[in-house]
């Protein structure tokens, strides 16, 4: 709570968070909590919650500009034409999505073309968005998934956070 509302703690303010451990722990319901205290209490850092499969969803019926909606989310401007006006945004279940999708016959691993750019939203002084996420995955399991190169980006991008314990679920 103190991240969000800007008081000083052990978090980088200037780094979204990652929830990462077991299934079960809390690491989505947490982040829902959040996001409901912060948009009931009109916080600035308020986020859009969004699960990963929903993400590839939208890719496979809508093809890239469904993808922009969690990337530049590109809006019509007063004058014509558009522009762009990304988010704040949590990514639920981040690396355990169904990692690549076909676009005309060409696979494509939609998170990952996702992450980098949500990545470049979070390093262009223009928009400065975080990005938020949770996964079942610790730390070194996302390295296996992503490349290399999105990995090292993720350790600047987020603040990681282990949850740990048993499923709360009954």
């Amino acid at each position: 709570m103190k991240y969000f509302n800007g008081i000083d703690c052990e978090l980088d303010f200037n780094k979204g968070i990652m929830l990462v451990g077991p299934v079960g722990t809390g690491k989505s319901s947490a982040m829902k909590i959040l996001q409901s205290y912060m948009i009931k209490t009109h916080n600035p850092n308020s986020f859009r919650f969004i699960e990963s499969r929903i993400i590839i969803r939208d890719f496979s019926k809508h093809k890239y500009v469904g993808l922009e909606w969690y990337s530049y989310n590109y809006k019509s401007g007063i004058h014509g034409g558009e522009y762009p006006d990304p988010q704040t945004l949590c990514i639920d279940d981040l690396g355990l999505e169904n990692r690549e999708s076909t676009h005309y016959g060409e696979s494509v691993d939609v998170m990952g073309e996702l992450m980098t750019d949500r990545y470049s939203i979070f390093t262009d002084p223009k928009y400065r968005k975080l990005t938020h996420a949770t996964s079942n995955l610790s730390p070194d399991g996302l390295k296996g998934v992503y490349s290399e190169r999105l990995y090292d980006r993720f350790r600047e991008m987020f603040n990681v956070i282990p949850l740990t314990g048993k499923s709360k679920r009954k």
